[in-house]
């Protein structure tokens, strides 16, 4: 969670190309250790039963699968461009195995953000400012040290493009051997079959795993100003 504060906080516009640099470098990262502390964990507690025969026994990684039009997001110079040594990590993981079999995906976390006081998984912000229903009642909500600085790079998740929300899952997706909670948000004007159709075709064409919500804005929410914006009014649809 908190990629949208992060973003923010560095002055980082979202669906930038130093956005997708950025999550390009962070999701190495994830991949890296993840992969590394379950092979670690393999010599404590044993391999997981399947393990031999399986992709991570040869040395064949998510990043190794990654979709094609994905890859070409993002130019940090191939394998030579990347933060980590993959090859001394894959004759490790052949050599000592995995604990998991299954490993990383990216959850909504969306009651969690809020609690901990950053924005929730890895998507843009709802609205600067908001309310969210839950069982104590309507919570007022502002996005993580929101201020004249930051103000601009806290882009309601409405008024993108939701082609980019796609892309950057794409950049995820590489990296990650499950898939990821990626809402896709729509305002009341671009409600169309072919804009929907466009973004799914879009999804399928850079290799994304899933999607999770279909939000769309209801005829009351898209009449509120950002200030008393209601979200418990949304509408939406699980996908």
């Amino acid at each position: 969670m908190g990629e949208a504060q992060m973003l923010a906080e560095s002055k980082i516009e979202w669906g930038s190309s130093d956005h997708f640099y950025k999550i390009d470098e962070i999701m190495e990262s994830v991949s890296y250790f993840a992969i590394r502390a379950s092979s670690d964990l393999a010599l404590e507690k044993g391999k997981y039963p399947y393990f031999e025969g399986s992709e991570w026994s040869k040395g064949v990684f998510p990043i190794d699968k990654a979709n094609e039009n994905a890859c070409k997001l993002v130019d940090r110079g191939g394998l030579f461009g990347y933060t980590h040594d993959w090859n001394a990590l894959k004759e490790k993981v052949k050599s000592d195995g995995m604990r998991n079999g299954y490993l990383m995906a990216i959850a909504p976390t969306s009651s969690i953000s809020i609690l901990i006081g950053t924005t929730q998984a890895i998507e843009p912000i709802y609205k600067r400012k908001w309310f969210e229903k839950n069982l104590s009642g309507m919570i007022p909500v502002i996005a993580p040290n929101l201020s004249p600085e930051t103000w601009a790079f806290y882009t309601p998740s409405f008024e993108l493009d939701q082609r980019l929300l796609i892309r950057a899952g794409a950049i995820r997706q590489k990296w990650i051997d499950q898939g990821q909670s990626l809402n896709i948000f729509i305002t009341l004007d671009k409600a169309s079959g072919k804009y929907l159709n466009d973004i799914y075709m879009e999804a399928w064409k850079f290799g994304l795993k899933s999607t999770y919500y279909l939000r769309s804005e209801s005829p009351d929410t898209a009449k509120q100003t950002e200030g008393v914006a209601d979200r418990s009014i949304e509408c939406l649809s699980c996908q």
